[in-house]
């Protein structure tokens, strides 16, 4: 029962949360790339452009309701920082842990 145990739940950020497309040459009109992502948020990273999945925030509402939570990247840590940012605005705290390239 979800409602009786509070529990760990550690998320990878790329593949639940986002996705990281890698851009070779990014056109001066970086605009003219979200044609290929139709309505979906997202971002520029260095290279890559990370647009993250529908109901992402209805998802981690839902984990942050339930469990503790914390994040993973196999991903450096400059980047992850940046999706992070998008994912929790401004709510940090909520977060238990990240975990990324870095870390040993």
């Amino acid at each position: 029962n979800l409602e009786l145990q509070h529990r760990l739940i550690v998320l990878d950020i790329n593949g639940v949360f986002c996705y990281r497309y890698f851009i070779r040459n990014i056109p001066e009109d970086k605009k003219a790339l979200l044609k290929t992502f139709d309505n979906l948020e997202y971002i520029f990273i260095g290279d890559f452009i990370v647009y993250f999945r529908p109901y992402w925030r209805d998802f981690l509402e839902f984990c942050f309701k339930f469990g503790t939570v914390g994040f993973y990247s196999s991903t450096g840590s400059a980047n992850v920082r940046k999706i992070l940012e998008v994912l929790l605005q401004g709510q940090k705290r909520k977060a238990k842990f990240s975990w990324f390239r870095e870390c040993r």
